[in-house]
């Protein structure tokens, strides 16, 4: 639990600091070094998601929320790990912050793949960053 807790304390900061977007923090965790071989992308969603669901409730993530909608740093909404949780994009809706649209795709197959964004970002009218180049 204190290890969790001391990346709640980061992604906190992370949210008031510098940048545009805050990238997937439901997803991708650091324990992969606590896993034993062989586990698979699936397996370390499937853990990323149970930590999720036990560590960031909605106390953090209004927290969370309202440090990004202070600093103006998007949240990133995810594809290759559906993340964040839809309760979560309610939650930071109503508290103002913005989304970032990403895949974050690792092979061709999967550039520009996160329909769940699309879909979820009609569903609850988010504003979503334009980040250009």
């Amino acid at each position: 639990p204190g290890y969790w807790e001391a990346y709640k304390r980061l992604v906190l900061a992370m949210a008031s600091g510098k940048g545009d977007v805050l990238g997937h923090p439901e997803a991708y965790l650091p324990f992969k070094p606590l896993l034993p071989d062989g586990t698979t992308f699936q397996d370390r969603m499937a853990i990323s998601r149970q930590i999720a669901d036990k560590y960031f409730d909605e106390p953090f993530i209004r927290r969370l929320g309202q440090k990004l909608s202070a600093s103006g740093k998007a949240y990133e909404m995810h594809g290759m790990s559906n993340t964040p949780r839809e309760w979560v994009v309610e939650v930071l809706r109503d508290l103002g912050v913005w989304f970032s649209v990403g895949s974050d795709a690792h092979t061709a197959r999967n550039l520009g793949c996160n329909e769940r964004a699309v879909a979820l970002s009609k569903k609850y009218g988010l504003k979503i960053i334009n980040l250009s180049v």
